[in-house]
């Protein structure tokens, strides 16, 4: 049965892209994400076998979502002691909380398997092979570059991507896109 690796996620406006792409000036070298893969990713579903998500296609088709503007902020990593990323991070924000939990439910009643772990809602900026910057270097460069606080985008859908992994890195495209309506009490 053939797999696709599969997240959902929310594509991000060109402005922000440009943004993004300035914030990787500076960082210490590693393997800066292309503009064309910048993203919010919400679930990541892993290797999906196609019939999964079909079934999960018809589920997330029959679901309302509605979400207020997002802020991109401040800069972390994953890794402490061996970065393994940098990252621009999101303004604090339930009903994001509460739809990345939606959509981990959603997938998992039609089969996928969802660990469980801690939302860290965030887009990557650049990767580190294992044990190639140091983490000095890092904290230097977060220092240096400050506060960081993009303008915040409306989003309007709510994308399912596949994930193409190739030597030069990922590849991503986008299989389906279901709206996403503004929050009505803003």
């Amino acid at each position: 049965m053939a797999l696709m690796r599969l997240f959902l996620g929310i594509d991000l406006p060109d402005t922000l892209r440009g943004a993004l792409e300035g914030l990787q000036k500076g960082l210490p070298p590693g393997r800066p994400v292309p503009w064309e893969n910048f993203h919010l990713t919400l679930v990541f579903l892993g290797d999906v076998p196609e019939p999964l998500t079909d079934e999960l296609d018809l589920a997330l088709d029959g679901m309302r979502f509605c979400l207020p503007p997002i802020t991109l902020s401040g800069l972390g990593q994953f890794g402490s002691a061996s970065p393994r990323a940098i990252w621009v991070g999101v303004t604090p924000l339930p009903p994001l909380e509460a739809l990345h939990r939606r959509l981990a439910n959603a997938a998992r009643r039609v089969g996928c398997d969802i660990p469980s772990r801690r939302f860290v809602p965030h887009v990557t900026l650049t990767r580190f092979a294992r044990d190639t910057v140091d983490p000095i270097a890092v904290a230097r460069a977060f220092e240096k570059r400050g506060r960081v606080e993009l303008p915040a985008f409306q989003p309007y859908a709510l994308t399912l991507f596949r994930s193409h992994l190739r030597t030069d890195g990922p590849v991503y495209e986008p299989l389906a896109d279901y709206p996403i309506t503004p929050d009505p009490t803003i």
